[in-house]
C-alpha cells in the first residue's frame, strides 16, 4: 500500500535534462570513456551516477567486470557496437568526501563535481594556438544544489498519476535503471584484482 520513491534528485534537475536533449541531439556523440569517484561505497554514492548515465544514454548497456587494482575498479559497458570502459574510483571517506562523474564522448564531455555540485557539458572546438588541435569547451554549466528538485518530482508523479502510460513509461524506466545499476554493482564486487590476475 504505501508508495515508494529512490532518491534520485539530480535526474529530475533541469541540467540533466537540458544534457539528455544534446546527448539525444547527437551532439556528443557516443560516450568513449568514464571516471566515477565517490567516498562512501559504490552502492550508496556511485549509484547515483549510474542513474544519470542511464538518464543520459538509456538502456541496453550490459556491464562487464575488467579487473581491480587497489580502490579502482574497470567495469566494460557495452551497448550495441559501442563500448566504452568506466573507472571506479571509491576514495575512503576518512580522508575527504568526493562525488565526481566524468564521462568523455566522442565529440564533448558531461563533468558532474566541485562542491557544491556543478554539472557542465562541454563540446569540441579548435585550439585557440594549435589549429590542428581540438580542445573541449565549455557549452553550459548548470548549478546542482538549491534547485526545487521535489516539487520537479512530484509533477512528474502527478502527471503518472493522471496518464496511465506515463506511469508505465516510469515505472519500466526505473526497472530498466535499477536493473543496470545492480549489475554494474555486482560487476565492482566481482572485479578480480590484477595482482591476482598476474599470479
Amino acid at each position: 500500500g504505501p508508495p515508494v520513491l529512490v532518491d534520485f534528485p539530480r535526474r529530475c534537475h533541469p541540467g540533466a535534462a537540458a544534457d539528455a536533449g544534446d546527448i539525444a541531439a547527437g551532439r556528443l556523440g557516443k560516450p568513449i570513456a568514464a571516471t566515477l569517484t565517490y567516498s562512501g561505497g559504490a552502492a550508496h554514492s556511485a549509484i547515483h551516477m549510474l542513474d544519470l548515465f542511464h538518464t543520459w544514454w538509456g538502456a541496453g548497456w550490459t556491464p562487464t567486470p575488467g579487473g581491480r587494482a587497489g580502490d579502482v575498479a574497470l567495469v566494460t559497458l557495452r551497448g550495441g557496437r559501442d563500448a566504452l570502459t568506466a573507472s571506479f574510483v571509491d576514495v575512503a571517506a576518512v580522508r575527504y568526501y568526493v562525488w565526481e562523474m566524468h564521462v568523455w564522448c566522442e565529440r564533448g564531455k558531461v563533468e558532474l563535481s566541485h562542491s557544491p555540485e556543478i554539472l557542465e557539458l562541454s563540446g569540441l572546438d579548435g585550439h585557440p594556438l594549435y589549429t590542428s588541435f581540438q580542445v573541449l569547451t565549455q557549452r553550459a554549466r548548470f548549478q546542482m544544489e538549491h534547485e526545487p528538485v521535489l516539487p520537479r518530482l512530484m509533477e512528474t508523479l502527478a502527471g503518472a498519476i493522471a496518464d496511465p502510460d506515463a506511469a508505465r513509461a516510469l515505472l519500466r524506466r526505473e526497472i530498466e535503471s535499477q536493473m543496470f545499476s545492480a549489475e554494474v554493482l555486482r560487476c565492482l564486487e566481482t572485479s578480480e584484482s590484477f595482482e591476482g590476475r598476474a599470479r
